[in-house]
């Protein structure tokens, strides 16, 4: 229910209090598919201030965080570590931009690893 309404902060809390990482929403998505879909929108708002778009980027990768803790994929999660340090020194839209891009490409890598390890 929580990511049907896209609300990262809740999704994060729950993963934080034991949420099943695997648990689907009403449309049949994960929280890794709420992430890719909340950076969609990120990617096409022009009209969103550095610190509301850099507010958000944040969110979403405290909430992947705890989706990659819950799965124990270490690895990646030291990868996101990277772009959240990433983030933390953008001073510019164009730098959140990237930052945002690279983890819209990290979702995708994700989702495609996700889909490769159920089969």
């Amino acid at each position: 229910p929580a990511a049907c309404t896209n609300h990262v902060p809740v999704i994060t809390m729950l993963l934080r209090g034991g949420a099943r990482v695997d648990a689907l929403d009403r449309a049949g998505r994960t929280p890794l598919h709420l992430a890719r879909s909340k950076l969609n929108i990120l990617q096409d708002g022009l009209s969103q201030s550095l610190e509301v778009v850099r507010l958000e980027v944040k969110q979403i990768i405290q909430m992947l965080r705890e989706y990659l803790d819950r799965l124990g994929r270490h690895e990646q999660r030291e990868q996101l570590d990277d772009l959240c340090t990433r983030l933390q020194m953008t001073s510019t839209k164009e730098q959140v931009d990237e930052v945002t891009d690279l983890l819209a490409s990290f979702t995708s890598l994700s989702l495609q690893k996700q889909k490769i390890d159920q089969r």
